[in-house]
C-alpha cells in the first residue's frame, strides 16, 4: 500500500511538474514577442522623435526673423 501511494504521489508530481514546464515555455514565448514588440515601438519612437525635430527646425527656418510691418 505504502509503495502505490509513493507510486502515485510521484506520478502526481510528475504531471505537475510537465504542466509548469509547459505554463513556462508559453510565458517565455509571450514575454519574448513583447519584447519584440517593445523594441519596435521604441524604434518607432525615436524615428518619430527625429522627424518631429526635423520638422521643428523646418518651421523655424520660415519664421521671418522680424515682426511683419502692421505690429
Amino acid at each position: 500500500m505504502e509503495l502505490e501511494r509513493l507510486s502515485a504521489e510521484l506520478e502526481d508530481l510528475q504531471a505537475r511538474y510537465a504542466f509548469q514546464e509547459d505554463t513556462v515555455q508559453a510565458l517565455n514565448q509571450v514575454v519574448a514577442q513583447q519584447q519584440r514588440e517593445l523594441d519596435g515601438l521604441g524604434k518607432q519612437c525615436a524615428e518619430l522623435k527625429q522627424l518631429l525635430e526635423q520638422l521643428l527646425g523646418e518651421m523655424d527656418q520660415l519664421r521671418p526673423d522680424e515682426a511683419p510691418p502692421h505690429y
